[in-house]
């Protein structure tokens, strides 16, 4: 017989990315996103106390700003993270077929005597292989990434 769904507070839906927006980014990942906004109401209270009690440190007006900068860059690049984790995670739990790049790039198919030139204008992923679909002289057609080298010029 299955156990039961285990019921969650609304603290652990929260934290635990389990809400009703949860259904955008599917990933069932830890969202720091929440726990830096959720942290940034304990800590501010934390941080008065903490200057008041180091009142005998005294920091030149260049030095407060800096370390304001570096602790608001540093919960936004954690923040970012945190959103391109969850959404690559999801990514690659999703049923999207190909993913089309535009504009096109440059390649050539690697063949045996002179590689053909071609343009690469989508890419997707079957199973573990990469494939590119390129459109040649004879038309459009999948292949294994390993077939195509890509240009570094469009």
């Amino acid at each position: 017989m299955a156990s039961p769904e285990p019921q969650h507070s609304a603290i652990s839906k929260l934290l635990l990315n389990r809400g009703s927006e949860a259904d955008e980014i599917g990933a069932p990942a830890f969202s720091i996103t929440k726990v830096l906004a959720t942290g940034a109401v304990v800590l501010t209270p934390l941080t008065t106390v903490l200057v008041k009690s180091l009142s005998n440190v005294k920091f030149s007006n260049g030095e407060i700003v800096a370390l304001v900068i570096a602790v608001l860059a540093f919960c936004a690049i954690l923040g970012a993270a945190d959103v391109f984790a969850r959404a690559i995670a999801t990514a690659g739990t999703s049923s999207v077929g190909y993913v089309p790049l535009s504009p096109g790039l440059k390649g050539s198919l690697k063949k045996r005597g002179e590689d053909t030139d071609v343009n690469i204008v989508a890419t997707r992923r079957n199973g573990e292989l990469g494939e590119f679909l390129i459109i040649d002289d004879g038309g459009a057609s999948w292949v294994k990434e390993e077939a195509v080298a890509v240009w570094n010029k469009r």
